[in-house]
């Protein structure tokens, strides 16, 4: 079976990285007191994103409500603090989970193609993509127009069944045989994701 026909697919906060990246950006925006958003809405909306995650909101309504923030913010601005916090959180350390990375590495170097699903957004997935050569993202679309994002989303958060739907086109247009794939979870709702593949490996990660 040629290699091109094989794919694994990644989940990416609990599995790749160990913080939630899109939690975690935006107390980056708030710690870089940034102009767009006034700092006493940004620190309320992290803790209601907290509290909600805590109280264990259904993550898809959570994750549409998370893109609210961005609402008239310009995409090429959040691109520019996505890279800063990348950066910051790869020099910090402890961001990366080791044990899957390595397996990323090695599956890359058998000729899988390396692809991420996520609810996290493709603005916090650039360096990653960069720096493990992923091939490609499949991952929540918050909407923009002429370059500034609406606050609303297109199509549907990437958690849970739409992981599973993502991947299933995906092998399709791809031409893959998903009993030769492998995929990578940490939450309980990536079990759609890892149940249609070949091998599915829940990641438990000690911080």
């Amino acid at each position: 079976m040629h290699n091109q026909r094989r794919a694994a697919f990644f989940d990416v906060d609990g599995t790749l990285i160990f913080t939630k990246s899109l939690v975690s950006f935006v107390q980056f925006m708030q710690q870089q007191q940034i102009a767009e958003i006034h700092p006493s809405k940004l620190a309320f909306f992290i803790q209601h994103i907290r509290s909600q995650l805590l109280a264990n909101a259904p993550r898809d309504n959570l994750n549409r409500e998370y893109f609210s923030i961005y609402k008239g913010l310009s995409v090429s601005r959040i691109e520019e603090l996505a890279r800063r916090w990348f950066n910051t959180m790869e020099a910090e350390g402890k961001f990366y989970i080791l044990d899957t990375i390595a397996q990323l590495r090695e599956l890359k170097a058998q000729g899988y193609r390396i692809v991420l699903v996520t609810g996290s957004f493709q603005p916090l997935l650039e360096g990653l993509r960069e720096t493990f050569g992923v091939d490609d993202l499949l991952c929540t679309l918050p909407e923009a127009v002429q370059g500034v994002y609406t606050g609303e989303l297109i199509g549907n958060p990437c958690i849970g069944e739409q992981k599973r739907k993502a991947v299933i086109q995906y092998a399709l247009t791809h031409e893959l045989d998903l009993a030769a794939c492998y995929a990578f979870g940490d939450d309980i709702t990536d079990n759609y994701m890892l149940d249609i593949v070949g091998c599915g490996v829940r990641v438990e990660a000690a911080a």
